[in-house]
């Protein structure tokens, strides 16, 4: 698995208060962000030395898919989503 680049770890996004349309605001780099970068990188090399696999069928696949894994917890289903194996910092609001 290959890591995220490290200017795709930190996404700053804005939305234009006039059209709702959602936008990404160039990253300006200092001590605070590169401290910040350096800690994703280490916990994504983390999470991709234990990723796990399994063995399932399409069938199974489409069976696990298919299934509603409420938790109880509140009205909305829990979705398993086996593609999300780094994170990554989303920072966004609009302006005012």
């Amino acid at each position: 698995m290959k890591p995220i680049a490290r200017g795709q770890l930190i996404v700053v996004r804005d939305k234009d208060p006039k059209t709702k349309d959602s936008f990404r605001v160039p990253l300006i780099s200092n001590d605070k962000i590169e401290e910040e970068l350096d800690q994703l990188e280490t916990i994504n090399a983390c999470l991709r030395k234990h990723c796990f696999s399994l063995n399932l069928s399409k069938d199974n696949l489409r069976q696990i898919e298919s299934t509603d894994y409420d938790d109880g917890l509140d009205d909305q289903s829990t979705d398993i989503n086996f593609y999300r194996t780094q994170i990554v910092r989303i920072c966004s609001w609009t302006t005012q």
